[in-house]
């Protein structure tokens, strides 16, 4: 999880630049202490070769300015990715990783249960 938030917070910085999601997240909060530290050793220099998909990110963001926009685009990078790290998996099995609509069925279907068996517990990312 941490390599992951590594690799993918350029990216999230330049779809979402502004965005105070690093600074409201306890887990995001921890991991960039984590990454604070890592700094300090010679992770960025490791990172550079990493730079040219991180500018060609920034470039690609830059016009976006609508959440759909911004969701397609992590879901091309995404693919891209998987394409490219795992192309014997995505061969076999496809692009792995859930699709939104798996996943609003996963929360509506969970919501509908709660609701029905009128447990009390307040969703603080649900409405």
């Amino acid at each position: 999880m941490l390599g992951q938030h590594l690799v993918t917070r350029p990216v999230f910085e330049a779809l979402f630049d502004g965005n105070e999601f690093v600074q409201n997240n306890a887990i995001s909060q921890a991991m960039e202490k984590i990454l604070a530290e890592l700094d300090k050793t010679n992770i960025k220099q490791i990172s550079k070769e990493l730079q040219e998909f991180y500018d060609s990110v920034k470039f690609r963001a830059s016009g976006i300015t609508s959440p759909q926009a911004r969701q397609n685009l992590i879901i091309k990078l995404y693919e891209d990715f998987f394409t490219k790290a795992f192309p014997r998996t995505v061969e076999k099995l496809g692009i792995v990783y859930t699709p939104v609509e798996v996943v609003d069925f996963i929360i509506h279907s969970v919501d509908d249960v709660l609701r029905n068996e009128k447990l009390k517990i307040t969703w603080c990312f649900y409405s």
